[in-house]
């Protein structure tokens, strides 16, 4: 849930899109920021899942790209405060993206790893019961965020605004990180996988798409569904322009998403 919250500041559907505009964007680089974010979540695991683990305790890969993917909103306030308006636009905004693509990266490395160590210490029967009670906290969390979002916008000028909104996901992030090095994973017994194996993860996946066709219609429809979502991206950006708005309002979005994803939630 803190994670969750964590990300409130650092929205990829509101609060990326406005930054990349504010620093001088073009239409294109505001729009491939969900674009680069869905690819650097998703594309990651499909090829390096067999290499970031290869058997024993899996919380130690847990807190190794964990605390990797925290430093990136680090790494993204310093660049903000201290080299964005020190370079042009031309430069700022594709050296941005690439920091947006590889923080994504950098989450993805550790999702795998998570689900395994979630599965390890979670009882079956409670597993969905718990990510929905996660899912429910961090976007009521989510909604606080989107308040401070707003007052940061307003209060300071840009880009300390933005580069202290990042300051703020990764101190926040880091306190999920406490939490998340004091679980205790349970024994488990080596697993050594094969190195011929090791890059065969996707002719596997293959073989399952064209074996269970419920799963082949699922990824189907999921993939139409990140397709669209990538126009997400522009709503808080065209509404700022529309009605002359102040770059804060993507605070509001914000925190308006995350009280659709309560209501969600509780339905």
């Amino acid at each position: 849930a803190l994670f969750g919250f964590a990300m409130s500041f650092v929205s990829f559907n509101t609060i990326l899109p406005v930054f990349i505009q504010q620093v001088g964007g073009s239409i294109v680089a505001i729009g491939s920021v969900p674009v680069l974010w869905t690819i650097g979540v998703n594309l990651p695991q499909a090829i390096f899942v067999r290499l970031i683990h290869s058997g024993g305790p899996i919380k130690p890969s847990v807190l190794r790209y964990g605390l990797l993917h925290r430093c990136s909103f680090f790494l993204l306030g310093l660049v903000t405060l201290f080299v964005v308006t020190k370079i042009p636009s031309t430069a700022s905004v594709p050296l941005l993206l690439v920091l947006i693509f590889l923080t994504a990266v950098g989450g993805s490395l550790g999702v795998p790893p998570w689900f395994h160590l979630f599965t390890e210490t979670t009882p079956m029967k409670l597993r969905g019961r718990l990510l929905g009670v996660r899912q429910l906290l961090s976007s009521a969390l989510g909604i606080l965020g989107g308040s401070i979002v707003t007052f940061v916008l307003s209060v300071f000028s840009f880009p300390e605004n933005f580069g202290l909104l990042f300051i703020i996901a990764f101190s926040f992030s880091m306190m999920s990180y406490y939490y998340l090095r004091k679980l205790n994973e349970p024994p488990v017994e080596p697993m050594n996988y094969p190195v011929e194996r090791s890059l065969s993860i996707l002719a596997v996946g293959r073989a399952i798409i064209l074996r269970d066709k419920n799963f082949r219609n699922f990824l189907l429809a999921d993939a139409f569904t990140l397709m669209a979502m990538s126009a997400s991206a522009f709503y808080a950006v065209y509404a700022i322009e529309k009605f002359d708005l102040p770059p804060s309002y993507a605070g509001t979005f914000t925190g308006i998403v995350m009280a659709g994803r309560v209501v969600g939630n509780i339905v």
